[in-house]
């Protein structure tokens, strides 16, 4: 067992924080530098959004569906975690009530 050999993901809007290993950190620092290529303006959004598709990086997926939102009919959006809207309760269409 190794310890201190972890990245962190973090998010610069909520400060979600995921843990990956640093075992892909070839991966990572490929994905490292792509995003400032990005950000440099050297490279689309849609380029970027591509490279990312191509890439395995299991964390990097999860952390992706863990951000996935669902619109309720009342208007607000929810976690796609949640089986219930947030703010009035109603069940999620995706859904399957227990009988």
């Amino acid at each position: 067992m190794e310890f201190g050999v972890e990245h962190v993901l973090t998010c610069s809007q909520c400060q979600f924080k995921k843990y990956v290993d640093n075992g892909k950190s070839e991966i990572w620092k490929g994905l490292a530098k792509a995003y400032q290529i990005l950000l440099a303006g050297e490279a689309s959004r849609e380029q970027f959004d591509e490279l990312m598709k191509n890439l395995d990086i299991p964390e990097l997926n999860e952390l992706l569906a863990d951000s996935l939102m669902w619109a309720c009919q009342c208007g607000e959006e929810s976690p796609s975690n949640f089986s219930e809207c947030w703010s009035c309760g109603k069940l999620s269409s995706k859904t399957i009530p227990l009988a």
